[in-house]
C-alpha cells in the first residue's frame, strides 16, 4: 500500500477525511434526495462543526481566492440564517461561495447551477 493510503488509515481522526466520510453518509441517508436547500445547508455546516460565523469567514476567503466581491461576514451570517430557516435561497454567486467554503458541490446543497454564470 502506498504511504498516502496508509497514513490516512493510521490517522482516522483527520478532519478532512472524517468530513468526507460523514458527507458520504449524508448522501446515502434515507430522505437526503428530498431535503431542501435549507436543511442540507444546516446539516452540512453542522457536519463540519462550524458556526455561522466560521462559515461566513470561509465564504469571505473563498471570495478573495476568486478575486471577487463578497459581502461582509456579518451580512453573510444573516443570510445564512435566512437560508437555513427557509426564508430565502442563495443567489448564484453565494451558491458558489457556499460550495467552495464547505468543500461540497452545488448539487450537494440541493441547488441548481446556472451554466452561463461566470465564476
Amino acid at each position: 500500500m502506498d504511504e498516502a493510503g496508509s497514513a490516512a488509515e493510521q490517522n482516522p481522526t483527520d478532519p478532512a477525511e472524517s468530513f468526507k466520510a460523514l458527507l458520504e453518509q449524508l448522501r446515502q441517508s434515507e430522505g437526503w434526495e428530498r431535503l431542501p436547500f435549507s436543511r442540507r445547508l444546516r446539516k452540512i455546516r453542522k457536519a463540519r462543526d462550524w458556526s455561522h460565523q466560521q462559515l461566513a469567514r470561509r465564504m469571505v476567503l473563498a471570495g478573495k481566492n476568486r478575486k471577487g466581491r463578497t459581502a461582509k461576514a456579518a451580512s453573510l451570517v444573516r443570510m445564512q440564517s435566512s437560508w437555513e430557516n427557509g426564508g430565502q435561497v442563495a443567489d448564484e454567486r453565494n451558491r458558489h461561495l457556499l460550495a467552495d467554503a464547505l468543500e461540497v458541490t452545488i448539487s450537494d446543497l440541493a441547488l441548481s447551477e446556472d451554466p452561463d454564470f461566470i465564476w
